[in-house]
């Protein structure tokens, strides 16, 4: 009996770890075009299965010099994606969006490195989440993003985003506001978009689980 509780903590254990390690669901770096040239309507993931797509107009995306801010131990220095205010600020309220897919993850934290023209760039941006492409929730506003022209690291707790576990046609949008419609080429950059996740619990694993706590039950009536 002994050597059986033992073999059934140590599967436990295990478990356990692989249900609790992060690992990387998405990634984009936009290192791949050319500084200055204009980002394409759609973006491929760098790492893992996802599709950048955007409302901006035409042109008014471009690559810009990047940053090491939160990238990937394996990913090169490269390009940042710059979001211009545009002409007469005509790119107020939209949108920068990443579709992944989250398949066997949940638990997840978005980082993202971003810089933002000081004076004139966009003044914030909403984290919206959508689990179908259509219906959008705001889940964070980021406010304040001319305060410091440097790049900063942001992180977006996405525990609490159901809608994006587990599912292959999860949606992160980024929602710019606030630029000054007097500089057409102010802008706000993203860099190093990366999403981490945990391990959602197969049957199997949640069987085990079940299990184990049976025995400690178990253990404790007798």
């Amino acid at each position: 009996m002994k050597s059986f509780q033992i073999i059934n903590a140590a599967i436990i254990a295990s478990t356990l770890s692989t249900v609790a390690s992060a690992d990387l669901v998405v990634g984009y770096n936009f290192n791949e075009l050319q500084s200055g040239s204009p980002v394409p309507a759609t973006y491929a993931a760098d790492h893992g299965i996802g599709m950048f797509s955007t409302n901006f107009v035409a042109g008014d995306v471009v690559h810009f010099s990047g940053s090491s801010v939160g990238r990937l131990p394996e990913d090169a220095n490269g390009r940042g994606a710059a979001f211009r205010v545009g002409e007469g600020g005509r790119n107020n309220g939209s949108y920068a969006q990443f579709a992944f897919d989250s398949t066997g993850f949940g638990d997840m934290t978005l980082t993202f490195a971003t810089k933002t023209t000081a004076s004139t760039g966009f003044t914030s941006m909403d984290i919206q989440v959508s689990g179908n492409g259509v219906d959008f929730t705001t889940i964070e506003t980021l406010e304040n993003l001319r305060d410091d022209s440097n790049w900063l690291l942001k992180t977006v707790d996405l525990t609490g985003a159901a809608v994006l576990e587990d599912n292959a046609d999860a949606v992160i949008r980024v929602v710019f506001a606030g630029g000054d419609a007097s500089n057409a080429t102010a802008n706000t950059r993203l860099e190093n978009f990366i999403i981490d996740g945990s391990p959602v619990p197969t049957p199997a694993s949640a069987a085990l689980l079940g299990l184990g706590g049976l025995v400690a039950t178990r253990r404790r009536r007798a």
